[in-house]
């Protein structure tokens, strides 16, 4: 199996990793023969070399609880140390929802804890019913050491997991793989788990196992004629890299070597997508109840959240007529919250990404930002997203912005005229509007003038060409981000 054949399953979430001892031994400094004999000693036990014997007699004896004390002081760390933890960083790295493991330590929980990488161990049903969209889930196969009962490890333990044809981690694993493949990490033919995992595996998928994948951490004849009666790929790390020193060296490196054209590969597909969607995109619409509970949370919130919920259902969002109005009603009241200028360009950003398909109301949420430049402070160039409509016609966008702030009982400021005035001069002249609207749009401004100040008003003074001053690189990056459409996270489905 090449690497790069691989790196594509892993970059489009078709593999499941299934973590081995063989991950967590540059942590932990032991292996299952070491831990095997100090049980042995413990009880007396001699001349018994099979481990999970030796385990099951140590339980008979001292009972299950004393046996998970005992491999909670050889297998659980305080801390995750990177330069132990190769594997299992690499791993984490992937980005994959859903990992599974027989290891009964806590190195991977204890790498995501570090990173914050939100994994939420599974060990029992309860556990998996506190999950969420979103959560990476971790399951651990064969129970953890804080929960004796679960821990399965003994002669018995996986006799009886064997026989539990409906436990609910052969379930779930089950509909994992239903179209994805297994990824064994960390395995070794001298790890005698290793053979009990296989036959539980058999007998969970009736003989049937998909495809999977194994990445050798001791690869042997035996091992892989093992692998091949299950129909697993085996892959030895020391063939495809034969200058490391050793096994673990040659594992890590192929290990971390997957990461890398795994990245490459997701990276290229994110920037693809950008223009050559696989999947087009779905055209959302908004429920009454959704836009009900907008309306109240809006009214009851500050700016920066009332913004940020209205930008997660709207953008973008094919809005009923029925309800475009009531949209409308908060975009406008969101226009009055503004304080800065910054929020400002928040609203301006969701203007851009408002589909609302009677242009008259789109006029109105036009209007009411070009009513936030009251609050912008000194500068004279605001280009709101008017977008669909005549640049001739914002003077009249500026007349409905001027009505709108003196409904809400404000004092039009300088800050305002001075983009009153840059929108007058890009617009047509009054005499070019039928006579009514010109009158109307003359007395606006008038009221926009009636305060004190310096400034000229713009209708009552010679057209001068428009000369708009050069943006710098950041504010155009800044502009173009916050014109990306913003939606809620939708619910991770790996």
């Amino acid at each position: 199996m090449q690497i790069k054949s691989l790196a594509n399953l892993a970059a489009k979430h078709k593999l499941v990793p299934f973590l081995g001892a063989g991950c967590s031994v540059g942590h932990l400094k032991v292996d299952w023969n070491s831990l095997s004999k100090e049980l042995a000693d413990e009880i007396g036990l001699i001349g018994e070399d099979n481990n999970l014997v030796i385990a099951q007699k140590y339980v008979d004896i001292r009972g299950r609880v004393a046996f998970c004390e005992f491999l909670k002081k050889k297998l659980l760390v305080s801390k995750f140390l990177d330069c132990n933890g190769t594997a299992v960083l690499a791993i984490m790295s992937l980005q994959l929802g859903v990992i599974y493991t027989t290891n009964q330590d806590n190195i991977f929980e204890k790498c995501a804890e570090k990173y914050g990488r939100k994994y939420l161990s599974i060990v029992g049903l309860e556990d998996l019913s506190k999950s969420a969209p979103g959560d990476g889930l971790y399951f651990k196969y064969h129970g953890d050491l804080n929960v004796p009962d679960s821990v399965v490890f003994t002669t018995t333990d996986y006799q009886r997991r064997i026989a539990d044809k409906n436990n609910f981690l052969d379930i779930r694993l089950k509909s994992d793989l239903l179209a994805k493949n297994l990824l064994f990490v960390g395995y070794s033919f001298r790890d005698p788990n290793i053979q009990c995992l296989f036959a539980e595996l058999h007998t969970v998928f009736g003989g049937k196992l998909p495809p999977a994948y194994m990445i050798a951490l001791n690869y042997s004849k035996e091992l892989s004629e093992l692998c091949g009666e299950h129909g697993i790929i085996i892959i030895d790390p020391k063939s495809k890299f034969p200058s490391a020193k050793s096994n673990i060296e040659a594992f890590e490196l192929y290990i971390s070597k997957l990461v890398e054209e795994v990245w490459g590969r997701k990276i290229h597909a994110e920037i693809d997508s950008l223009f050559r969607p696989s999947v087009p995109g779905s055209q959302r619409v908004p429920t009454m109840y959704e836009i009900g509970v907008l309306k109240v949370q809006c009214a009851n919130s500050e700016f920066a959240a009332a913004c940020k919920l209205f930008r997660g259902l709207i953008d973008q969002a094919v809005v009923p007529k029925d309800f475009e109005a009531d949209v409308l009603s908060v975009f406008i009241e969101l226009a009055k919250k503004c304080s800065n200028k910054e929020e400002s360009n928040a609203l301006n950003a969701a203007l851009f990404n408002l589909r609302l398909s009677v242009p008259i109301l789109y006029a109105q949420a036009i209007a009411a930002v070009m009513a936030t430049a009251n609050v912008r402070g000194e500068e004279r160039v605001f280009s709101v997203s008017d977008k669909g409509f005549n640049i001739n016609h914002r003077v009249l966008f500026a007349t409905m912005a001027i009505s709108l702030l003196v409904s809400w009982g404000r004092n039009i400021t300088d800050s305002f005229r001075r983009c009153a005035i840059n929108w007058a001069q890009d617009s047509s002249p009054l005499e070019d509007f039928p006579p009514a609207m010109a009158s109307d749009i003359l007395c606006n401004y008038n009221v926009a003038w009636a305060g004190k100040t310096v400034l000229s008003n713009p209708l009552k003074m010679p057209r001068v060409a428009s000369v708009l001053p050069r943006k710098t690189f950041a504010e155009i990056r800044d502009e173009m981000l916050n014109e990306l459409p913003k939606i809620f996270n939708k619910p991770y489905e790996d």
